[in-house]
């Protein structure tokens, strides 16, 4: 499993860069209604906001940093 909505939110709160969440939506009536993330993209990194990424989400399912286009992308099946 994934990091929760709560741990992104907390995790990329307030940060200077940008960042993508890609997930879907169960609607109700369905018993089973929620929100899941399953990834994300995170663009315009410094070297330092990267590295941080890494340390914290390179154990994800799929895990890609492009250094030269600073961008890092991780999903969660």
């Amino acid at each position: 499993d994934g990091p929760s909505i709560e741990d992104f939110r907390t995790f990329f709160e307030g940060v200077p860069y940008d960042v993508l969440y890609n997930g879907y939506v169960v609607y109700p009536p369905r018993e089973d209604a929620r929100v899941t993330i399953t990834g994300f993209t995170a663009s315009y990194l410094s070297s330092q906001q990267a590295a941080t990424i890494v340390n914290r989400f390179c154990h994800a399912d799929e895990f890609s940093w492009d250094y030269e286009a600073s961008n890092i992308w991780a999903w969660w099946d």
